[in-house]
Protein backbone atom coordinates (compact mmCIF):
# COMPACT_ATOMS: atom_id res chain seq x y z
CA UNK A 1 0.00 0.00 0.00
CA UNK A 2 2.74 2.32 1.21
CA UNK A 3 4.30 1.94 -2.65
CA UNK A 4 1.08 2.84 -3.99
CA UNK A 5 0.74 6.04 -2.15
CA UNK A 6 4.10 7.22 -2.90
CA UNK A 7 3.93 6.76 -6.66
CA UNK A 8 0.16 9.11 -6.22
CA UNK A 9 2.31 11.35 -4.09
CA UNK A 10 5.34 11.98 -6.45
CA UNK A 11 2.76 12.49 -9.39
CA UNK A 12 0.23 14.78 -7.57
CA UNK A 13 3.55 16.47 -6.56
CA UNK A 14 4.72 16.92 -10.49
CA UNK A 15 1.15 17.78 -11.74
CA UNK A 16 0.77 20.68 -9.62
CA UNK A 17 4.52 22.31 -10.24
CA UNK A 18 3.29 21.75 -13.86
CA UNK A 19 0.44 23.81 -13.33
CA UNK A 20 1.97 26.24 -11.39
CA UNK A 21 4.57 26.97 -14.61
CA UNK A 22 1.75 27.46 -16.67
CA UNK A 23 -0.02 29.61 -14.74
CA UNK A 24 2.67 31.79 -14.48
CA UNK A 25 3.11 32.03 -17.76
CA UNK A 26 -0.35 32.45 -18.84
CA UNK A 27 0.02 35.37 -16.51
CA UNK A 28 2.53 37.63 -17.45
CA UNK A 29 1.45 36.96 -21.11
CA UNK A 30 -2.72 37.82 -20.43
CA UNK A 31 -1.28 40.93 -18.41
CA UNK A 32 0.94 41.76 -21.37
CA UNK A 33 -1.85 41.48 -23.71
CA UNK A 34 -4.01 44.14 -21.21
CA UNK A 35 -1.25 46.79 -21.79
CA UNK A 36 -1.21 46.10 -25.69
CA UNK A 37 -4.66 46.55 -25.92
CA UNK A 38 -5.07 49.77 -23.87
CA UNK A 39 -1.56 50.94 -25.86
CA UNK A 40 -3.29 51.05 -28.99
CA UNK A 41 -6.47 53.16 -26.56
CA UNK A 42 -3.49 56.06 -25.89
CA UNK A 43 -3.54 54.04 -22.32
CA UNK A 44 -6.79 54.90 -21.43
CA UNK A 45 -7.39 52.29 -18.91
CA UNK A 46 -3.61 52.16 -17.97
CA UNK A 47 -2.36 55.53 -17.38
CA UNK A 48 -1.70 56.97 -13.62
CA UNK A 49 -0.08 59.41 -11.56
CA UNK A 50 2.00 61.84 -13.41
CA UNK A 51 5.64 60.95 -12.66
CA UNK A 52 7.45 63.85 -14.35
CA UNK A 53 7.00 66.51 -17.50
CA UNK A 54 9.67 66.93 -19.39
CA UNK A 55 9.67 69.39 -22.98
CA UNK A 56 9.36 66.58 -25.60
CA UNK A 57 7.68 63.87 -22.96
CA UNK A 58 5.53 63.13 -20.04
CA UNK A 59 5.81 60.08 -17.58
CA UNK A 60 3.36 58.06 -16.13
CA UNK A 61 3.00 55.07 -13.97
CA UNK A 62 0.90 52.14 -15.27
CA UNK A 63 -2.04 50.73 -13.82
CA UNK A 64 -1.47 47.76 -15.50
CA UNK A 65 1.51 45.71 -14.27
CA UNK A 66 3.08 42.49 -15.05
CA UNK A 67 3.47 40.24 -11.85
CA UNK A 68 6.57 40.30 -10.63
CA UNK A 69 7.92 43.76 -12.08
CA UNK A 70 9.77 46.10 -10.24
CA UNK A 71 7.83 48.84 -12.36
CA UNK A 72 6.25 49.86 -15.13
CA UNK A 73 5.57 53.54 -16.75
CA UNK A 74 3.89 54.39 -19.58
CA UNK A 75 5.89 57.88 -21.87
CA UNK A 76 3.58 59.69 -24.15
CA UNK A 77 6.10 61.98 -26.19
CA UNK A 78 5.95 65.13 -28.51
CA UNK A 79 7.01 64.07 -31.22
CA UNK A 80 6.23 61.85 -32.84
CA UNK A 81 2.95 62.01 -31.14
CA UNK A 82 3.58 58.43 -29.39
CA UNK A 83 3.69 56.55 -26.43
CA UNK A 84 5.62 53.75 -24.74
CA UNK A 85 5.80 51.42 -22.36
CA UNK A 86 8.13 49.69 -20.17
CA UNK A 87 8.37 47.21 -17.60
CA UNK A 88 11.49 47.00 -15.25
CA UNK A 89 11.13 42.81 -15.10
CA UNK A 90 14.31 42.12 -13.36
CA UNK A 91 17.51 42.54 -11.59
CA UNK A 92 20.76 40.89 -9.80
CA UNK A 93 24.42 40.99 -9.90
CA UNK A 94 24.57 37.38 -11.31
CA UNK A 95 24.65 37.35 -14.64
CA UNK A 96 24.23 33.27 -15.20
CA UNK A 97 20.41 33.80 -13.39
CA UNK A 98 19.87 37.43 -15.26
CA UNK A 99 20.59 35.27 -18.48
CA UNK A 100 18.43 32.83 -17.44
CA UNK A 101 15.46 34.52 -16.18
CA UNK A 102 16.38 36.70 -20.02
CA UNK A 103 16.00 33.43 -22.07
CA UNK A 104 12.68 32.52 -20.11
CA UNK A 105 11.21 35.76 -20.68
CA UNK A 106 12.12 35.75 -24.53
CA UNK A 107 10.21 32.13 -24.65
CA UNK A 108 7.22 33.38 -22.93
CA UNK A 109 7.23 36.36 -25.24
CA UNK A 110 8.01 34.52 -28.60
CA UNK A 111 5.32 33.22 -30.75
CA UNK A 112 3.01 34.13 -27.89
CA UNK A 113 -0.41 34.94 -28.71
CA UNK A 114 -2.02 38.36 -27.71
CA UNK A 115 -5.15 40.61 -29.12
CA UNK A 116 -4.06 43.80 -29.86
CA UNK A 117 -7.53 44.76 -31.01
CA UNK A 118 -9.09 43.00 -28.36
CA UNK A 119 -10.49 40.35 -30.34
CA UNK A 120 -8.55 39.26 -33.27
CA UNK A 121 -5.41 37.02 -32.46
CA UNK A 122 -2.13 38.27 -33.49
CA UNK A 123 0.91 36.47 -32.53
CA UNK A 124 4.99 37.96 -31.83
CA UNK A 125 7.68 36.62 -33.17
CA UNK A 126 10.87 37.65 -33.20
CA UNK A 127 15.04 35.68 -32.71
CA UNK A 128 16.35 35.69 -28.97
CA UNK A 129 19.46 38.06 -29.25
CA UNK A 130 21.65 35.36 -27.31
CA UNK A 131 23.52 37.23 -24.23
CA UNK A 132 26.98 37.34 -23.58
CA UNK A 133 28.69 38.60 -20.09
CA UNK A 134 31.13 40.35 -22.06
CA UNK A 135 28.90 42.37 -24.38
CA UNK A 136 26.63 43.44 -21.42
CA UNK A 137 24.23 43.92 -23.35
CA UNK A 138 21.36 41.90 -25.15
CA UNK A 139 18.32 43.41 -27.10
CA UNK A 140 15.43 40.73 -28.54
CA UNK A 141 13.27 42.64 -30.95
CA UNK A 142 9.85 41.43 -31.81
CA UNK A 143 7.12 42.18 -33.98
CA UNK A 144 3.37 40.54 -34.80
CA UNK A 145 3.10 38.43 -37.52
CA UNK A 146 0.10 40.26 -38.65
CA UNK A 147 -1.13 40.67 -42.13
CA UNK A 148 0.26 43.74 -44.34
CA UNK A 149 -3.08 45.31 -44.18
CA UNK A 150 -3.39 46.02 -40.53
CA UNK A 151 -0.91 48.82 -41.13
CA UNK A 152 -0.55 50.22 -37.01
CA UNK A 153 0.56 46.59 -36.05
CA UNK A 154 3.42 46.82 -38.73
CA UNK A 155 5.22 49.25 -36.73
CA UNK A 156 4.55 47.97 -33.22
CA UNK A 157 7.79 46.70 -31.35
CA UNK A 158 8.57 44.71 -28.37
CA UNK A 159 11.95 45.28 -27.06
CA UNK A 160 13.42 42.22 -24.54
CA UNK A 161 16.64 43.99 -23.32
CA UNK A 162 19.26 42.97 -20.83
CA UNK A 163 21.81 45.53 -19.69
CA UNK A 164 24.66 45.49 -17.10
CA UNK A 165 24.43 48.42 -15.00
CA UNK A 166 27.01 48.40 -12.24
CA UNK A 167 26.68 46.35 -10.57
CA UNK A 168 23.70 44.53 -11.36
CA UNK A 169 22.20 42.80 -14.71
CA UNK A 170 18.67 44.70 -15.46
CA UNK A 171 16.02 42.77 -17.58
CA UNK A 172 13.40 45.30 -19.11
CA UNK A 173 10.85 45.21 -21.45
CA UNK A 174 9.38 48.48 -24.14
CA UNK A 175 6.77 48.57 -26.32
CA UNK A 176 6.24 51.25 -28.69
CA UNK A 177 5.78 51.81 -32.41
CA UNK A 178 8.92 52.42 -34.85
CA UNK A 179 7.92 55.21 -36.91
CA UNK A 180 9.56 55.43 -40.43
CA UNK A 181 11.85 58.30 -40.55
CA UNK A 182 10.19 59.75 -43.43
CA UNK A 183 6.57 59.75 -41.03
CA UNK A 184 8.67 61.85 -38.38
CA UNK A 185 7.91 65.42 -39.14
CA UNK A 186 11.16 67.96 -38.48
CA UNK A 187 10.44 70.22 -35.74
CA UNK A 188 10.05 70.58 -31.70
CA UNK A 189 6.98 70.21 -29.98
CA UNK A 190 5.91 70.38 -26.44
CA UNK A 191 3.75 68.11 -24.63
CA UNK A 192 0.38 69.56 -23.26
Amino acid sequence: MKPVFFLFAIFFFFQTSAQRVITKKSTINSSLNEVIVDYFKNFSNAKGDTLSVMPNFVAFNSKISLPGALSCTIKKYALPDTYSWEAFLFETEDYVLASEQYKKFFQQLNNGRFTPDGTTPQFLKGKMDVPSEQRAFASSHLKFDAPANVSRLKNFMVDLELTYHLPDWQIRLYLYEKLPDDEIRPGTRSIR
